[in-house]
């Protein structure tokens, strides 16, 4: 299990420098624009690459697998799914901005005030892509999530409202989940009544994930052995795959 978040770790960091990478390379294209129809091409790839990759990452295909279980700790999880995309596109946006305007900024002083704006969304966004790789977790005392952009949060079983559904993905990629006892949940600033946790970048079923943690919460008698293999086998048959 440590070593799938370590491999989902490395990856991030990986595609964050060939963000930056294929950023400049772009931002230099659109620049010098060359000339010819191979210029032309280069140049429309360079401003189409974004927009795509952008588009791929918000409307991809949800994950298919179910949850694993690992050796080393007494959780069922679901791991991050290759890499956060539209998190790359604003990491490699500023530099193909400064490769494509650099030396014009003299002249323009509401550029400098949207570069400063930029380099601190890419610092925010790049920080957490460096350091931290989507996550979810089920225990045997409540569900832990993690994303790239915040900390983690952990849901007690017991904070979940019993009579309230549980949303596998409203439209937009995240879980939600309702809460009785909002207050006991660590990680959350604020105490509302649902919580909507992003589960595009993890490479799980939604339906499943939420068909699980509804089997969780209406049977405690089997939260203890959430993270063996054979729990982990009972609750695909029971769930039906």
């Amino acid at each position: 299990m440590r070593r799938t978040a370590d491999r989902a770790l490395r990856r991030q960091r990986v595609a964050v420098v060939l963000a930056v990478v294929v950023g400049v390379l772009a931002g230099l294209v659109v620049r010098w624009q060359p000339a010819g129809p191979l210029g032309a091409t280069l140049v429309f790839v360079a401003m189409l690459l974004p927009v795509g990759v952008l588009a791929y990452g918000l409307f991809r295909w949800p994950g298919q697998r179910g949850l694993r279980v690992g050796d080393d700790a007494a959780e069922a999880y679901a791991p991050g799914r290759g890499v956060p995309l539209a998190a790359l596109v604003i990491v490699g946006w500023l530099p193909a901005q400064l490769a494509q305007y650099e030396g014009r900024w003299e002249r323009d002083v509401p550029a400098w005030l949207l570069t400063a704006a930029a380099l601190a969304a890419m610092g925010y966004v790049g920080a957490g892509t460096w350091r931290r790789a989507a996550r979810l977790a089920l225990t045997p005392a409540g569900i832990g999530w993690q994303g790239w952009q915040r900390r983690p949060l952990f849901v007690p079983w017991v904070a979940l409202d019993p009579t309230m559904p549980i949303h596998a993905v409203d439209g937009d990629g995240r879980l939600r989940l309702f809460l009785g006892r909002p207050e006991l949940v660590d990680g959350r600033r604020r105490e509302r009544g649902d919580l909507r946790l992003w589960i595009g970048d993890l490479d799980v079923s939604p339906s499943f994930l939420a068909a699980a943690i509804r089997h969780y919460r209406a049977h405690p008698e089997h939260r203890a052995a959430i993270g063996s293999p054979g729990e982990r086998d009972r609750l695909v048959a029971v769930l039906g795959g």
